[in-house]
């Protein structure tokens, strides 16, 4: 970092270098991945492309007249071994019914086909809004060094869909409220990381964008329903406690995990405890991104709390999921180009962009989960820079030229 500063922002050479080494890094697990692959299994047990096996196995039980069945944990993970003989991981199946309707398609494709086209799906996504909050010829290649990206991918996940979704919601709720609205409401296929946008929303008087969200959460049920019928939403509420008791139980699972339940819990603490702590950063979250949103009407100053208290809000959350952070580090630095601040804490921007990394690592050999820090760290960040903010010219400029 320039001068040895956390208050300098990173050079473009270091976001250069630094990018091209964790995506080399990043194809050597993934070829590593690929070759310890067996008829379509991993040495985990967990069939190739991990959690994509649950999206596509959903995507057959619909095309196969059986969509209520994805919530049958014994079906389910029938469906998901009659593609990949030989799988032993169990999964299951929390999704609400509408985001069968997203993953409907996929059966009509060939298994391997099916993962590109989806795993393309998000990282274009992601991509795509990285570069609308941050236009800088950098953005792209700092967005897929990301190692938020970099979860979402080797799982195959919906993080980079979903951290979109809700970045676009929220940047364009001055200029497109109707739009904005619609792409938080479609954030139904997980609602529980955007628990924060209707609360910093009507902080924000976004009346016409929270319509826009709430019609878009009744229309597409609304669908879900007539397409699957009432069967399928009795199943989901049936099954809907799974997610907590699997919250509440160890595991290793708890490795991926960056949320401050997990953090205690690994740490022995009582789940009462980590029930509290969360409910209180949850709290907390939603009161500092009240304050951001009634304090600057800048839409990036503004997505950055926003996107980092949905980060810290959820006790279960992955480590895909922290591509909601990356994205709130893409909407701060797309705000001190516009707005410039005198003093920022760019080193923490750039500790929370690479922490999931090392999160994941030390929660696998060590059992402590530090990942909700990154949230953390970009609210921090945001609080600092508000008082401090002038006009000028950018201390990003040559990281952006």
């Amino acid at each position: 970092m320039r001068n040895a500063s956390f208050h300098a922002p990173p050079t473009r050479r270091s976001v250069v270098t630094a990018s091209i080494i964790l995506i080399a890094l990043y194809a050597a697990l993934m070829i590593g991945g690929a070759l310890s692959t067996r008829n379509g299994v991993m040495p985990t047990g967990d069939p190739a492309g991990q959690d994509f096996s649950n999206f596509y196995a959903a995507s057959r039980l619909v095309r196969d007249g059986r969509a209520a069945d994805a919530y049958d944990l014994a079906e389910f993970n029938r469906a998901i071994v009659a593609d990949h003989p030989g799988a032993t991981a169990t999964y299951f199946w929390a999704y609400p019914p509408p985001s069968s309707l997203l993953v409907a398609p996929l059966a009509y494709m060939p298994y391997g086909l099916a993962m590109t086209v989806w795993t393309l799906l998000g990282v274009s996504a992601f991509l795509f809004m990285a570069w609308r909050l941050f236009p800088s010829r950098l953005t792209l290649l700092a967005g897929a060094a990301s190692p938020a990206l970099f979860w979402d991918v080797w799982h195959h996940q919906l993080g980079g869909l979903t951290a979109a979704l809700l970045a676009f919601g929220l940047y364009e709720s001055a200029k497109r409220p109707l739009v904005a609205g619609a792409s938080i409401g479609l954030l139904v296929i997980k609602p529980h990381l955007a628990v924060a946008a209707p609360f910093l929303l009507a902080a924000g008087r976004r009346w016409k964008q929270i319509f826009a969200a709430g019609a878009t959460v009744i229309g597409v049920s609304a669908v879900s329903y007539l397409i699957f019928g009432p069967t399928m939403w009795a199943a989901f509420l049936s099954a809907a406690g799974r997610a907590r008791e699997i919250l509440e139980s160890p595991g290793q699972l708890k490795a991926l995990m960056p949320s401050i339940f997990v953090a205690l819990q690994l740490l022995g603490a009582p789940t009462w405890l980590c029930w509290t702590a969360q409910g209180a950063a949850a709290v907390a979250a939603i009161m500092v991104g009240i304050w951001v949103w009634r304090a600057t009407s800048d839409s990036g100053m503004r997505t950055t709390a926003a996107l980092a208290a949905c980060a810290l809000i959820s006790p279960y959350t992955f480590a895909y999921d922290s591509t909601l952070t990356a994205l709130a580090i893409a909407a701060y630095a797309g705000a001190a180009v516009r707005t410039p601040p005198r003093r920022a804490l760019y080193g923490f921007m750039v500790l929370a962009w690479f922490l999931p990394l090392p999160a994941a690592a030390l929660g696998t050999l060590y059992r402590i989960q530090i990942g909700w820090l990154a949230a953390v760290l970009v609210m921090v960040t945001v609080l600092a820079t508000l008082p401090n903010v002038v006009e000028g010219r950018s201390h990003l400029s040559e990281a952006a030229a």
